[in-house]
């Protein structure tokens, strides 16, 4: 029963599932698919940078949930 995570959510205690979810989302992959999404919005739509990284915080905020919601759950079992 091996989790395998590329994110700091090693760092986390084990009783703290919010905090494990949110050092869980900064890993390499999360952080440079956002990071294209963001060079994405900007090309695209011609938004400046500001205005693409406000776009992306609400799909931050879904991604951390989603993470959270993993690691209540994954608790149960």
């Amino acid at each position: 029963d091996a989790k395998f995570s590329v994110g700091l959510g090693f760092l986390a205690p084990e009783e703290g599932a919010l905090i494990r979810a949110l050092l869980g989302s900064f890993d390499f992959f999360a952080i440079w698919s956002f990071v294209l999404v963001v060079m994405g919005l900007m090309y695209l739509f011609e938004m400046t940078r500001r205005q693409a990284i406000i776009c992306i915080v609400p799909l931050w905020v879904i991604y951390v949930g989603m993470l959270l919601l993993g690691e209540i759950t994954g608790s149960f079992g």
